[in-house]
């Protein structure tokens, strides 16, 4: 892996801290709204959910509404039958939840409580819709939190994997320097083995021809033996 490559990666890093700082200052809100749960129109109250996708926030609403007793089913709506929620009433009440992506990244949270005969709204029921207002603000915030967390969890996984890549390179560096060193050290050997070479050589080429004439003496000397 090449030094250039970790440039998007801090890129990317950056972009997400400027991201993170942005939605710091966003608070998260419940308002009140009138929504269409299976062919009814009804008073809802809506919140939206940071850095969680829609799947993730339908299966912790789901949780939700088991942890309160009900029997959940869903199609297009969450319906949580009979769920026990002692904040808001001391008896039964049916939920009616959405949950929707939006453009944005965020994803939208819109709940009705049918109090039975009635949907909860703020100018009827105004200490409920607080309790109410409270659990749709504790949900968004927790499951925010923890979409949160993961991406964290997720980018210190990465941040280590990419501080593991970088000390790898610079032990790569470090072993490249030290046979660079090692190279420069056989070439100056190797170097003064071609000058002792060239001398021997010269030596060798000295005693053949010595060792020539030595021998071209010797058999004139037995040519002349009679």
């Amino acid at each position: 892996m090449k030094l250039k490559h970790l440039l998007p990666v801090c890129l990317v890093a950056i972009f997400c801290l400027i991201q993170s700082n942005g939605i710091a200052q966003e608070k998260i809100k419940v308002t009140d709204t009138r929504e269409d749960f299976n062919d009814q129109r009804a008073d809802a109250l809506v919140v939206e959910i940071y850095e969680a996708d829609a799947s993730f926030v339908e299966k912790e609403w789901r949780k939700l509404m088991k942890d309160f007793n009900a029997k959940v089913s869903s199609k297009k709506v969450i319906f949580a039958d009979n769920a026990l929620v002692k904040t808001l009433s001391d008896n039964t009440v049916d939920i009616y939840a959405k949950v929707s992506q939006m453009k944005d990244g965020k994803v939208q949270l819109i709940v009705g409580f049918d109090l039975g005969g009635a949907f909860l709204n703020k100018a009827q029921h105004a200490s409920k819709y607080n309790a109410a207002e409270k659990i749709l603000y504790d949900f968004a915030v927790s499951v925010s939190k923890n979409a949160v967390g993961e991406k964290v969890e997720e980018a210190q996984k990465e941040f280590s994997k990419r501080e593991k890549a970088l000390e790898a390179l610079k032990k790569d560096n470090e072993r490249l320097h030290s046979d660079i060193e090692k190279y420069k050290k056989q070439i100056e050997d190797a170097e003064g083995n071609i000058e002792k070479n060239v001398k021997d050589q010269e030596e060798a080429t000295k005693a053949i021809e010595e060792q020539k004439t030595f021998l071209e003496l010797l058999q004139e000397k037995e040519k002349a033996i009679k």
